[in-house]
């Protein structure tokens, strides 16, 4: 038992080490295409957040619209696709058995829905 634990260690660094010169040298390891879409999440989260933080525009389409109305309006749908990537990136979210699987499904399904509509205005 002992010698399949050193073994799986010794074979965890050599792969972190195989992913360290995949990330330095083709901008991307092995494991983030293995789980492609956590990846794209993970390195989408906080540049989200970010642009929440730091907006300065909304999507023409709000133009009609009264100008806070509208910044409220981008605000609101930029929190909706925050909390979408939070939850699938929460290992809770994927659990048959989670009490609030159909809240955090519609909720999910709303924000990348509005992430997916608006990708094209996710920009300062």
């Amino acid at each position: 038992m002992l010698q399949r634990v050193k073994f799986y260690i010794e074979y965890n660094i050599i792969l972190q080490v195989k992913f360290f010169f995949q990330r330095m040298f083709r901008g991307y390891s092995d494991d983030e295409v293995w789980d492609l879409d956590n990846a794209i999440l993970r390195f989408t989260l906080p540049r989200l957040k970010k642009l929440r933080k730091i907006t300065q525009s909304f999507p023409c389409n709000f133009i009609e619209e009264n100008t806070e109305e509208g910044w409220d309006k981008w605000k609101v749908m930029l929190d909706k696709m925050i909390h979408a990537i939070e939850l699938k990136l929460k290992d809770e979210y994927w659990f048959m058995d989670n009490e609030h699987r159909e809240t955090d499904e519609a909720a999910v399904i709303e924000g990348m829905s509005l992430f997916h509509e608006y990708f094209d205005a996710l920009w300062d």
